[in-house]
């Protein structure tokens, strides 16, 4: 059995991965992924086909200029005059931006997207999370400092949160996060109302966001004292599902959180977490398998699983269309 302790490890290995990460990556989470293996590359279409449920929306902006943006969903982008730089640090005050943007406010848009809403493996309660982009004249700029806000009633979840940014840079190409450095505009401590808008919306405020890419309002789900463990979930098929084409995930209903399983015992058809992913017991979870096999998805869930020590059950995955398996992560 294994009770959470905090580590002065663990801590160390967040700051030295979040400097490593700080400096925004152009490689990292392009429209769609751009994946060099095979193996990646079934994973990317499969992804590529859900990524439909959260659509990318494109807005326009003038340089150099204060101005708002209000999503689809009521999510906030607040711009201000030296929001923007280019690839050599210097501030954009001119031209037009054109900004690309998808927001992902419950467990099936993470899902969609390969995202989670883990850091370091402990799992985080999620006021939502969002992948922008900016271009200027047809090439990439990027983030300064910018507003951003999250609809409170799109979650439901309860403050604090903290910002986060987001990363597919790691070996399985999920999204997994590190916190942004403390300080002012990086914790949202209480919903603030947006009057300036009819109806009022009420949102989850961070003034000093600086990395576009993926961006988050989330915080650390509490371990202390709980005892942790790891499951085990066994794949039944006759498709040839393995690793180079499913991914599995973890959803946490209560706290509109989602993990996901990184080990494969290939002669055992089984899903596990590594060590540092443990999950709490007595917590209620989905597990989610999603698949792509020439062309065909494959999908199965259990949902409101009530997690026990070494929990163990068996997923039976069936020919779905993507319609159907949209449908299907809109409900989780």
């Amino acid at each position: 059995m294994k009770q959470y302790l905090r580590s002065s490890a663990l801590i160390l290995a967040t700051a030295l991965a979040f400097a490593a990460c700080k400096k925004e990556s152009k490689s990292d989470g392009m429209f769609p992924p751009a994946d060099s293996t095979n193996s990646k590359l079934i994973l990317s279409n499969l992804f590529g086909g859900t990524q439909t449920l959260t659509p990318v929306q494109t807005f326009e902006v003038k340089a150099g200029d204060t101005q708002v943006v209000r999503t689809a969903m009521n999510t906030k982008l607040s711009f201000y005059k030296n929001s923007f730089k280019d690839k050599n640090g210097n501030i954009i005050i001119s031209g037009q931006i054109v900004l690309k943007v998808i927001e992902m406010y419950n467990s099936g848009h993470v899902v969609a997207n390969r995202s989670s809403t883990v850091s370091f493996g402990r799992p985080m309660t999620s006021a939502g999370q969002i992948y922008i982009k900016a271009y200027r004249g047809g090439q990439e700029v990027f983030a300064n400092v910018y507003g951003l806000g999250f609809n409170t009633v799109a979650t439901s979840q309860n403050p604090p949160f903290q910002l986060f940014y987001g990363s597919k840079i790691n070996p399985d190409s999920t999204v997994t996060w590190a916190v942004a450095p403390n300080g002012l505009g990086t914790i949202s401590s209480a919903a603030f109302t947006d009057t300036s808008v009819v109806p009022n919306v009420s949102l989850y405020q961070f003034d000093s966001c600086r990395n576009f890419n993926w961006v988050g309002g989330h915080y650390y789900y509490d371990l202390s004292g709980q005892l942790l463990t790891n499951a085990h979930i066994t794949v039944k098929d006759t498709f040839g599902l393995n690793k180079t084409n499913t991914q599995l995930f973890v959803v946490f209903p209560s706290i509109n959180g989602v993990s996901y399983m990184q080990l494969y015992d290939t002669a055992m058809h089984t899903w596990s977490l590594s060590p540092n992913y443990e999950i709490p017991t007595n917590m209620q979870v989905h597990f989610v398998s999603l698949s792509l096999v020439k062309g065909l998805y494959y999908y199965d869930e259990h949902k409101f699983v009530n997690i026990t020590y070494g929990y163990s059950d068996t997923l039976r995955p069936q020919p779905k269309t993507l319609p159907d398996v949209l449908t299907a992560l809109s409900n989780l």
